[in-house]
């Protein structure tokens, strides 16, 4: 049992092409202090969305001070787009009702100014929650539901988006041949649309497919390639996914320690950047390879860390893994009282999971 974590892709409303240069955030810094409040509003959505690949507390402020404007008639897009960013703060975060809540009220925004765009790039991100929590079968129908709409406004990069999460759905369930048609085509599309940000998303992705049917050599080039776009584009909340996946390869192969040191990068950027749910899993991993090292007060070390977090956040598939990997463990030690309370743990987790599905 390895721990991996597929990438996925938030709903963007607006492209972000030019925003990471220099002269033009100086430029929304000025429009931010404007006297023209649609103008005001216009630069801190910007400025939100600029920032949500490196620096989520930025991304969280310039969002938060758009809403607190308070003004709904000179700018809704710029709601929408400013209550989109604050729930993928909280998905990042690991605050998945907040995340709810705040792409419930950009979804609310859209539908008042009947922006179908919008609400179909909600929807898109609404998935994402789903998928993180197991909820599949929701997490499918919100995508088709947000494809649909892509598909009749013509809109490619949405495609793109609601095509490569579907994907990581069947890459989740182990379909890797279902998967990797839908992220072909989003791969085409970013890579002609000028979208780096996402074509490395989907590059980790389809290596991920090939992994799952053990064709390592063209895993490990789409693996790298990603992960070499991701340090080019200094993409500090993303890069922990690729971390994470050619870990997961190394540790395949049975190289431990060249495993633990991309889990470890992966951690320290995580812990800096307060990325919970994404820290979670990285030390659920980091507790699996030292498991299977034989190491295994380091692994409980691991696991116990990712097993509080994942208490904390209620994710709770996580949860029940863990606890079935500490039972695992336990009884390795012949510590079976232990290795009875996680067991049971993990069966209690089973029953609630089998429930909300």
């Amino acid at each position: 049992m390895i721990f991996i974590r597929l990438c996925f892709c938030i709903g963007m409303l607006f492209p972000l092409l030019a925003f990471s240069q220099p002269a033009v955030i100086d430029s929304l810094h000025k429009a931010a202090q404007s006297a023209d409040p649609a103008a005001r509003l216009n630069a801190l959505a910007s400025l939100s969305e600029t920032y949500r690949n490196s620096q989520l507390d930025s991304t969280y402020i310039y969002a938060k001070k758009a809403i607190d404007m308070g003004d709904t008639t000179s700018c809704v897009k710029c709601l929408v787009r400013s209550y989109n960013m604050l729930g993928m703060v909280a998905l990042n975060k690991g605050r998945y009702q907040d995340a709810i809540n705040a792409y419930n009220r950009a979804r609310d925004c859209a539908r008042s100014m009947s922006w179908l765009k919008g609400e179909a790039a909600i929807l898109n991100n609404i998935s994402l929650i789903y998928t993180k929590q197991g909820n599949y079968d929701k997490a499918v129908e919100c995508l088709r539901n947000s494809l649909h709409v892509k598909v009749l406004l013509g809109d490619s990069v949405g495609v793109a988006a609601s095509s490569l999460n579907i994907g990581a759905i069947y890459t989740d369930t182990k379909q890797p041949a279902t998967a990797r048609p839908y992220y072909e085509r989003a791969e085409r599309i970013y890579r002609t649309s000028n979208h780096p940000h996402e074509l490395a998303t989907v590059l980790n992705n389809i290596g991920m497919t090939f992994s799952q049917e053990k064709a390592d050599d063209q895993a490990l080039k789409y693996y790298m390639e990603a992960l070499l776009l991701r340090r080019n584009l200094k993409d500090s909340v993303n890069l922990p996914l690729s971390l994470s996946v050619i870990a997961e390869f190394f540790a395949r192969k049975k190289q431990y320690d060249k495993a633990l040191e991309y889990i470890a990068q992966g951690i320290e950027m995580t812990e800096k950047s307060g990325m919970e749910a994404e820290m979670a899993e990285l030390y659920a991993q980091q507790g699996e390879i030292f498991f299977l090292q034989g190491e295994y007060p380091q692994s409980a070390n691991a696991l116990k860390k990712a097993l509080k977090i994942a208490e904390k956040l209620s994710t709770k598939p996580l949860e029940r893994d863990v606890c079935k990997r500490l039972a695992d463990l336990y009884l390795k030690t012949g510590e079976l009282g232990l290795a009875k309370e996680f067991r049971k743990r993990q069966n209690k987790l089973n029953k609630e999971l089998e429930l909300e599905g």
